[in-house]
């Protein structure tokens, strides 16, 4: 299927006659993937994000693109997934725009347990090398100002370590695996994890909820909902660089103190409908809202089988 168009997330979040709500504080079986090499899926991918500064949306963008996943190899201890994203349309503020030729041909291999849960990016350094080369120009160029190489600076942390990178350069792949190989409890309260923040890297702690687990009538899927949020207080150095920038880029007031004393905060829900028997994500959603001194960020990621 293909959603090529904004999708309200909250429809998408009701439930609908042919969903069956399983009771809630009941723990329930991993969900195992059970694939052989050489086997294929084609998915749709859209992306869109918008920029909001005190209710003026002064950018918006989104793209809409083809995802080939492959089962390269599986042993004892996992597979190998080969991931490859392609024939990208980008449209920023409406003008199409062209994405770097090499995004095209780009293949990430995707480690994973016998269960199918995500373990490493396995080339992520060969991929991070034409992805950072912008920001090592920025910061090798002797007539750049202080503050844009500042800024290359803290993007190439992303590039740098791997844990950041895989939370922050690949949000498709990551959300796919967000409930393989993982056993499944609804039930009231939370689990904190610290992971890369949203727009910095720096360490985080979130807390995640599995919200809601549905099972279709046909008794061949799961539909799982899962929210996570996280406050920062105070602003960090590295955000107000991050929030003075785009302030200068988009000719926006840079926050006052009293902006920045305000909490940064990320709600992101993941949405995933998964096939029980092999495991295969048929449709994954992910919904993420930031909000930091006066700014907003909304960012909606879908992949579907096709």
């Amino acid at each position: 299927m293909k959603y090529c168009l904004l999708v309200p997330v909250l429809l998408l979040l009701c439930k609908t006659t042919s969903l069956s709500q399983i009771n809630p504080d009941t723990s329930f079986s991993t969900i195992t993937a059970e694939w052989n090499v050489g086997e294929h899926k084609t998915y749709q991918g859209y992306f869109l994000e918008y920029k909001i500064f005190e209710q003026d949306t002064f950018e918006w963008s989104e793209m809409i693109f083809d995802v080939d996943v492959d089962v390269q190899s599986k042993t004892d201890s996992g597979y190998i997934i080969d991931w490859r994203f392609h024939n990208y349309l980008c449209l920023v503020k409406g003008d199409t725009t062209s994405s770097p030729a090499f995004y095209d041909t780009m293949r990430y291999l995707v480690r994973t347990t016998k269960f199918g849960a995500f373990q490493e990016l396995v080339n992520w350094k060969n991929l991070s090398a034409p992805m950072s080369q912008p920001f090592r120009e920025v910061l090798n160029d002797p007539d750049m100002n202080d503050s844009a190489k500042k800024f290359a600076s803290i993007v190439m942390r992303s590039f740098e370590d791997r844990n950041i990178f895989e939370h922050l350069h690949i949000p498709g792949i990551r959300q796919f695996y967000t409930f393989l190989g993982k056993s499944l409890v609804v039930r009231e309260g939370e689990n904190i994890e610290t992971i890369p923040h949203f727009l910095t890297g720096e360490p985080v702690d979130y807390t995640t909820e599995l919200i809601e687990l549905l099972r279709r009538n046909d008794q061949m899927s799961l539909e799982i909902i899962s929210h996570k949020q996280a406050k920062v207080v105070p602003v960090s150095k590295d955000v107000r660089l991050f929030l003075w920038l785009g302030a200068q880029m988009n000719g926006k007031p840079f926050p006052d103190e009293q902006q920045l004393l305000l909490p940064s905060s990320l709600n992101e829900t993941t949405l995933s409908i998964v096939d029980e028997k092999t495991g295969w994500v048929k449709h994954c959603l992910q919904h993420k809202h930031i909000e930091t001194s006066g700014w907003i960020i909304m960012q909606q990621y879908s992949i579907d089988e096709k």
